[in-house]
């Protein structure tokens, strides 16, 4: 682990320019050099911009490097604080931290502190796939058969070229309730938005085959980064993943039985989008139990599990309605999560998979 703190200005965009005039980030030190391990001045002689700020480097040949990967040498995950997360927020230019050669930066003095002490922790990574034995396939696969069976059947997820989930979310607060709902829409071919709405405000996340999008008032294009931790972050949905192993784009592979008060569950570990979810199912029902991966909240990133219950019909498929969150191991007090409405191939408004601005 190598950790080199100093001040940082934000690298949002990958437009380059040059205008030396302008205040040098990294109080001038060359990005190169710093994400190598050293802290080396640039010079004016060699410079790059990005988005009206302008990088320093030492030698043209870091510059070259640079311009040849902005993102790779560039604050990670387009300037979030990486203590809260990828489209969490922007970092100060006055906090930043360099871990395995990759720029982060901060918040607060609080969010760096935190960040240092486990840099593991707070960074989002694609998840690791094992490639499974033969019969391992074959076990998963007649289990999965069996959830599907349950919903509803594989011809109705096979048709479907659009699906779309709203969850509602209460949660409790010093000052009372604070109640949103999180939209999630996957269109064939690649396609996923995920739209948070909130008493007055709203924002989504976009992600397309070739780019991925933060839509507020404004459109902010994403890095590589964020739309793969976009990507990661709604593809743990059950119906989701059941609909990808129906159409072949999904792993799968089995991974044990566990027994409880409330029956004999197997579990499958399946792999979309850059991540691994674990579903428990009933044996003998195909009843969806649960859901486990990991990813982040409030304290970081950890084992998320996602327990399910109060099945009921909706859009013609028999789907869990109820979702209790157990985030490291601990529950999330107090927050109730309801699937309030699925639709497949729902009629969108035009433009709604288009980079546009939220009205």
């Amino acid at each position: 682990m190598n950790l080199i703190t100093a001040s940082l200005t934000l690298f949002v965009s990958l437009t380059v320019s040059q205008d030396p005039v302008a205040k040098p980030a990294l109080r001038g030190l060359d990005p190169v050099a710093l994400c190598e391990g050293k802290e080396v001045p640039g010079s004016e002689r060699w410079t790059a911009g990005a988005a009206g700020l302008v990088y320093r480097f030492s030698s043209e040949e870091n510059r070259t490097k640079f311009l040849k990967d902005p993102e790779r040498w560039g604050i990670q995950f387009d300037g979030a604080c990486m203590k809260m997360g990828p489209t969490s927020g922007k970092g100060s230019s006055d906090r930043f931290a360099v871990h395995e050669g990759r720029i982060y930066v901060f918040a607060s003095d609080a969010c760096y502190q935190w960040f240092v002490l486990d840099p593991e922790r707070f960074i989002d990574r694609p998840d690791r796939w094992e490639e499974p034995t033969a019969d391992q396939v074959r076990r998963a696969k007649g289990l999965l058969d069996s959830a599907v069976a349950r919903i509803g059947g594989a011809d109705r997820l096979r048709r479907a070229s659009i699906l779309q989930f709203r969850y509602d979310v209460v949660e409790a607060a010093r000052r009372g309730e604070i109640r949103h709902s999180v939209i999630t829409t996957y269109r064939d071919p690649g396609a996923i938005r995920r739209d948070y709405v909130y008493p007055g405000y709203a924002w989504s996340l976009l992600s397309l085959p070739k780019a991925g999008y933060v839509l507020m008032k404004e459109v902010e294009k994403t890095g590589r980064d964020t739309q793969a931790y976009m990507l990661r972050s709604v593809s743990h949905e059950p119906l989701y993943l059941l609909r990808e192993a129906v159409l072949g784009r999904a792993k799968f592979a089995w991974q044990g039985t566990s027994i409880d008060r409330e029956g004999a569950f197997g579990r499958v570990r399946l792999y979309s989008g850059g991540a691994v979810t674990v579903l428990s199912i009933d044996q003998v029902s195909g009843i969806i139990r649960s859901a486990e991966y990991v990813g982040r909240s409030g304290p970081g990133i950890a084992r998320v599990v996602n327990r399910y219950s109060a099945e009921g019909d909706l859009a013609g498929l028999r789907v869990p309605r109820e979702v209790r969150t157990v985030f490291g191991g601990l529950p999330e007090k107090e927050t109730i999560t309801l699937l309030a409405d699925l639709r497949l191939d729902p009629s969108l408004p035009a433009g709604f998979f288009e980079p546009r601005p939220l009205q």
